[in-house]
This record gives C-alpha cells, sequence and structure tokens, in this order.
C-alpha cells in the first residue's frame, strides 16, 4: 500500500542524497557524478541505519529487547558471517506489517493558516485533488509529525477494513474496498506461514494447549474472539494474533512475538551486513569525516536541511512534549561549523530550473586521469595504474541522450485543475524528439 504520505518520506531522502551531493561536489572538488552519487549514496544508508537503530527500533521494542538482541549503536559492532541478513518470510509476511495497526482513517495536513484532514480512502486509486498550487511534501510531513498514531493492538481503521484501494476513476468509480487485515491473513496461508502457536515456540514463549489455557500476552476479550473464530489453537494464524498482545514493556509497543520476529530480523541485517557503519571495515578515507558525522544525525536533522519546516521536535518519531521532546527550532539545532562537512552549506530546495547543475546526467570516463580535479584532495590517494571507476556503457549512451533535445508535452488548457494523484497519464511523460 502507498500513499502521498509515503511518496513525502521518500522524497525527503532523495532531497537528502541531493544535498549531501551537492556538499561533496563543492568539498572533493569534482564532477564525477558516479564517485558524487555512490559517495552520497554511502553517507544516507549511514544516515538510516542510525535512524532505524537508534529511533524507530527503540520506540518499537523498548529498552529491554534492544539489549536482547544486541541492537544498540554503543561502541563499535564486528560483522559476523554466521548471520543471514536475508529477510525472514515471518518478518515480511506478518512481523513488520504491524503498522497496519497504527495507521489514522484521517491523516492531518498543516499548511501555513489552517489544518485540514485527508481521508485515507481518498488518497486510494484515481483520486483528484484541485488547486491553485502543486502540493508539497511540508504540509504532510507537519501533519505526520503532529499527529498522533492509532495503538498496536487487534483494531483496525475503517478505511483499511472496508475501503482498501476504493476506485476513483470515472468510470469504475465504488463506494467500498478491500479488507487489508483480510489480505494480510491470506498473504500468511499463501507464504506457508506456520501457525501462532508455533512462532511461540520459537520465541521461547509457554506453548498453548487449547482454549481454556488464555496466554498471559492477551486480554481474555481478545482471546475470547479467537475462541469463536478458530477450532484449534494451532490453526490460529500469526498475524491476528501476535498484532493483538499486550505490549512486553511500557517503553515498547510491540507484543512478545512481534518483537522477538522483528528483533531477530535487525540483529541479523545488523552483523549480517559486513558494511554497517558500525563494523569500522571502510577504507574510503576520503569519506570518513562525513561518515562520523552522518553517525550523529537525526531525522529531526534530515527533515530540518531538506525542507522549509522552522521547527521540529528532537525525536521525529515520537509526539512533541515540552519536556521529554521539546520542539526546537532548525536553524539552532544545525547551527553552521568551520570543521563540519555536513554543515557546509544549509542548501535550500529550489525548483530545478532555479539550479540546473543539480541535474547531472552521468558521464562517461575514459581514464582515471579525467575522474577529478587536478586541484581534487581526491588525486592524493588515487592509484594512476588502475581505472577503479571505469564508467559502464550505459552511461555513454546517457551522455549522448544528453545532447539530444527534450519537450515536455502539456495540456493545452490552462483551466484543466492539476491532478496530484492518479494513474499515468500521457500528457505529463517526457518524449524524446526524434
Amino acid at each position: 500500500m502507498s500513499s502521498l504520505f509515503f511518496t513525502s518520506i521518500h522524497v525527503l531522502f532523495l532531497r537528502e542524497h541531493n544535498r549531501l551531493a551537492n556538499q561533496l561536489q563543492k568539498e572533493l572538488n569534482t564532477e564525477n557524478d558516479e564517485l558524487l552519487y555512490q559517495s552520497a549514496r554511502k553517507l544516507v544508508i549511514i544516515e538510516m541505519q542510525n535512524i532505524v537503530y537508534k529511533e524507530f527500533l527503540p520506540t518499537l521494542l523498548g529498552r529491554r529487547f534492544m539489549e536482547k538482541y544486541k541492537l544498540d549503536l554503543v561502541g563499535a559492532s564486528k560483522y559476523n558471517p554466521n548471520a543471514n541478513p536475508s529477510v525472514l518470510n515471518s518478518f515480511a509476511t506478518a512481523a513488520f506489517r504491524f503498522g497496519h495497526s497504527m495507521i489514522n482513517s484521517l491523516f492531518k495536513v498543516i499548511f501555513t493558516n489552517q489544518e485540514i484532514f485527508w481521508r485515507l480512502s481518498d488518497l486510494f486509486n484515481g483520486k483528484k485533488f484541485n488547486g491553485k498550487h502543486m502540493l508539497d511534501i511540508e504540509p504532510m510531513i507537519l501533519g505526520l509529525l503532529n499527529q498522533k498514531a492509532q495503538k498496536v493492538d487487534g483494531s483496525f481503521a475503517n478505511e483499511l477494513k472496508n475501503h482498501l484501494f476504493t476506485e476513483h476513476s470515472p468510470k469504475q468509480q465504488t463506494h467500498f474496498g478491500g479488507d487489508l487485515v483480510a489480505r494480510n491473513i491470506q498473504r500468511g496461508r499463501d507464504h506457508g506461514i506456520p501457525d501462532y502457536n508455533t512462532f511461540r515456540k520459537i520465541c521461547s514463549l509457554q506453548p498453548i494447549t487449547s482454549f481454556n489455557q488464555k496466554p498471559i500476552e492477551m486480554s481474555r476479550e481478545m482471546w475470547r474472539r479467537f475462541q469463536s473464530l478458530y477450532k484449534r489453537v494451532d490453526d490460529i494464524d500469526l498475524y491476528p494474533a501476535a498484532i493483538a498482545e499486550n505490549p512486553v514493556d511500557s517503553d515498547a509497543l510491540l507484543g512478545p512475538t512481534f518483537s522477538c520476529l522483528i528483533g531477530l530480523q535487525f540483529h541479523n541485517l545488523k552483523y549480517g551486513d559486513r558494511f554497517f557503519f558500525t563494523h569500522r571495515n571502510t577504507n574510503l578515507n576520503y569519506l570518513k569525516k562525513s561518515m562520523l558525522e552522518m553517525e550523529e544525525r537525526t531525522l529531526s536533522d534530515v527533515i530540518c536541511d531538506n525542507t522549509y519546516i522552522e521547527k521540529v521536535q528532537e525525536k521525529a518519531l515520537e509526539t512533541p512534549n515540552p519536556v521529554t521532546n521539546p520542539i526546537k527550532a532548525c536553524r539552532i539545532r544545525n547551527a553552521p561549523s568551520q570543521t563540519s562537512l555536513a554543515d557546509i552549506t544549509n542548501i535550500k530546495i529550489k525548483e530545478p530550473h532555479q539550479n540546473p547543475e543539480l541535474q547531472r546526467v552521468p558521464k562517461s570516463l575514459d581514464s582515471p586521469d579525467a575522474l577529478f580535479d587536478p586541484s581534487s584532495p581526491l588525486r592524493a590517494i588515487q592509484d594512476p595504474t588502475v581505472n577503479t571507476f571505469q564508467t559502464p556503457s550505459i552511461f555513454e549512451a546517457f551522455r549522448k541522450l544528453q545532447n539530444r533535445n527534450f519537450q515536455r508535452s502539456s495540456n493545452k488548457s490552462g483551466s484543466k485543475p492539476i491532478k496530484f494523484l492518479e494513474r499515468f497519464d500521457q500528457a505529463d511523460a517526457i518524449i524524446l524528439n526524434p
């Protein structure tokens, strides 16, 4: 499932990548697009890993399970060749879909002078939002920052249970949609996910032998619901039962079964990744300073540096609170430092035509001598005998295309309202002149 709010987060990190690439271009004095792209990508990966393990997982699992699965980022870590970093079927199909229980039916959007709410079903399949100006990501991110999510439990928003992917196109308009919870349950069965009781055993929880044995992790009311729906305890599906468990601790959101599966998954993702940033095994000397700075950045910093939002709470994933999570001005949080690469410049988000140098097309490099400007600090670490950064031939094709004329076809009518969310429109395509 996707929505405009997911897209706003994608755009946020796309901006962050381009912001870092722009800073690196100035710092390293090179126009090598492939080097800038890969270097910025490396920094964004560190940022994302840092945000996930330092901000997201502690809120989700709580301190006890963070320590149990060694997910803290304190100190250096070591790569474990026996850890399997591939995604568990139970994680992808059930455990990491816990967030569906947290979704609101209405999403807050905050503009300068007003707050409005969008109904979730209005964001599916062909819905059109009309307005005088194209909507940017800031109103949606502000809404996400200031709206509380639902609890992780056995309850789901009506928009997900009865109006999932409601059709809004004129030819197929309906007033009903799918059921996301039913899809999740059926997906688990299609994937051959074992039953809830099996995962209780895997996670060292007491197995259930009959419906007379209510698990201590679940309320009586919820257990009676399962008793009315299933004939045997070994038939209970993983997703609905695990999501109905009570949180393991007061500082956690999930019950023990999902905490176990998610903790195990992120443990393997950390220790089974040879390049996880806390393993400290990189030889990219020219990036070491920047990589260390990425470890101190938070999601709030990313929002501040890539949007027009002026104030953000310290912990972006938690509700603002004057004492525990105060809102601070971005310019104070990210005061410029003469020694910090990450703060060389506070680039403002501009329209593409105002900043054409950001619209790079990868160039094909014929020799290692073409990699860096003569004054670049990377020249000193370059091996003149090895063309390490030889660009694939496809980039040569892109470079040739760069010299051809492009045009954007558009509707002639100026009165047609802007369409923010609909299927691919041929009028919006970028076409290449023959």
